[in-house]
């Protein structure tokens, strides 16, 4: 994903949301909440910037059930989760075979 954000951080943190309707809940399946292991830090407002996560052999897709799911990944400000940009996605998870 290549994106830009409108704030400065120093820290970032990342996490999935499993989105329905006007909710949200959140997903407990990446390894590790620091986006800077996804991307370079610190963030700069107005920069293009890539994140990177590697889907095909992940924690991810192991072990989501075989359905299709309406994900939101957020990255935010670890000191100050108001300053938020995220991107939103079907996700598909079906058996290969």
């Amino acid at each position: 994903m290549t994106s830009f954000s409108d704030f400065n951080a120093q820290n970032l943190k990342t996490g999935l949301f499993w989105n329905i309707g006007a909710n949200e809940w959140p997903l407990k399946l990446l390894k590790s909440d620091d986006a800077c292991t996804f991307t370079t830090c610190p963030m700069e407002a107005g920069k293009i910037q890539k994140f990177t996560y590697n889907t095909t052999s992940s924690y991810l897709i192991r072990v989501l059930p075989r359905s299709t799911y309406r994900i939101r990944w957020k990255i935010w400000n670890k000191e100050n989760n108001t300053q938020v940009c995220c991107f939103q996605t079907n996700l598909l998870k079906k058996d290969i075979g």
